[in-house]
């Protein structure tokens, strides 16, 4: 029985989803949705005292989710070499992200900036779990 459920779910993974199950934008464009609150990544470079440093990078981690609340829509998968620039002179920066593989898919971002620089990777999988 577990392993016909493990076959079932896993070909969930390969059913088409209907376009309107997406939102207009590529999943690199909502990748520069991270830098909506920069600002803090600024002031934590202004900052001497250390602890405070820590709590500004600390509260940028946690600002992308403020993005996502109660977002159901998916993005669009980019094509592989597909890439996004925004420029962001009001608030100092710019990013530049890249689709740089399909299989298994992975996007790279490099975000610039005169008080910082936040670059990465994004290369998420798919898993269903079996429950006990």
């Amino acid at each position: 029985m577990a392993v016909e459920l493990m076959l079932y779910m896993e070909e969930l993974s390969k059913i088409t989803m209907p376009v309107v199950f997406n939102e207009p934008l590529s999943f690199l464009q909502r990748l520069t949705e991270y830098m909506e609150y920069s600002v803090l990544l600024k002031r934590a470079d202004e900052c001497d005292n250390p602890v405070d440093r820590i709590e500004y990078v600390a509260a940028f981690a946690v600002s992308a989710l403020a993005s996502n609340w109660e977002r159901l829509g998916k993005p669009f998968n980019p094509l592989l070499g597909e890439t996004y620039e925004l420029v962001r002179e009001d608030l100092g920066f710019k990013i530049i992200c890249e689709q740089v593989s399909h299989h298994p898919p992975i996007s790279a971002f490099y975000a610039d900036s005169p008080h910082f620089t936040f670059s990465g990777s994004i290369h998420p999988k798919l898993k269903f779990w079996e429950s006990m």
